[in-house]
């Protein structure tokens, strides 16, 4: 994760990584959009995971998780910056806080849409099967 910020840092596309976006310089595109691509953190809860194992299991609000995500901004009518698409690579931590369990560790990607609503494929190494997920995304914009 070190290696991951360091990269990020000396890259450029984070614009700050832990700042504050603010006002941002945008660039036409090819079709004649303003918009602008950042690296950013993020943190999602998991609204659902579906386990594609057989029997299929249905997990409602079973993880929490923090990462990254390459985001796409466009400036709204007052200029501020929205994000309309980002990929996100995470890491989800299981949310068992009635009584002290075992890490259940798992790493997902996900697509967020409309700055908050997110879809990904994840693999649960504790369970050892691969699962679909929904949930909320909130980056650090």
């Amino acid at each position: 994760m070190i290696a991951c910020l360091a990269l990020i840092a000396s890259v450029g596309y984070s614009q700050g990584f832990f700042k504050p976006i603010g006002s941002l310089t945008y660039s036409e595109n090819k079709r004649g959009v303003n918009d602008v691509w950042l690296i950013r953190p993020m943190v999602q809860l998991s609204a659902m995971q579906i386990s594609l194992s057989s029997p299929a299991t249905i997990a409602p609000l079973s993880s929490l998780g923090t990462g990254i995500s390459y985001s796409k901004f466009v400036p709204k009518e007052d200029g501020d910056p929205y994000q309309v698409f980002s990929a996100n690579l995470i890491v989800l931590f299981g949310t068992e806080v009635v009584e002290v369990a075992p890490l259940k560790l798992s790493i997902a990607g996900t697509v967020s849409l409309w700055q908050y609503l997110s879809v990904g494929l994840g693999y649960s190494f504790s369970d050892k099967n691969l699962f679909i997920l929904s949930g909320i995304a909130w980056n650090f914009n």
